[in-house]
């Protein structure tokens, strides 16, 4: 596997926290970071629901700073569907970009636009 960029390690840190520290009411239990299938710069997150055995892959694109930029993709089935409220809390629910988020060709995409504070774009390397 790659090495991951400052932005990717800070995305996978929060997720940590976040399946670490989970709400009782969350529909998520557990998290993986898995081989991608495509060659592309993604990472692939497997999300695992509470009660359920399978795992819901999202493949996962971050780019930009000002703002940073989150593309998650997955199929457009009930389960990936149910993961939208975990990563609006990840991510922030403020954050979705609605008109480019959707189902398109059988897959579900969402888009975060995050901006950071100043501070933290510099711990990330940002100048």
């Amino acid at each position: 596997m790659r090495s991951l960029t400052t932005l990717e390690a800070q995305f996978l840190n929060r997720l940590k926290e976040a399946i670490h520290n989970r709400m009782p009411d969350s529909l998520v239990e557990r998290a993986f970071v898995t081989q991608p299938q495509s060659k592309g710069p993604s990472l692939q997150v497997a999300l695992q629901m509470a009660g359920h055995p399978l795992l819901v892959y999202f493949d996962v694109l971050i780019y930009g700073t000002r703002p940073v930029r989150y593309h998650l993709e997955t199929a457009a089935d009930d389960q990936g569907k149910l993961c939208r409220g975990f990563w609006n809390r990840l991510l922030g629910a403020l954050n979705l970009v609605v008109p480019k988020s959707g189902e398109r060709s059988g897959r579900l995409h969402l888009f975060y636009e995050v901006r950071y504070p100043d501070k933290e774009l510099k711990k990330l390397g940002e100048k």
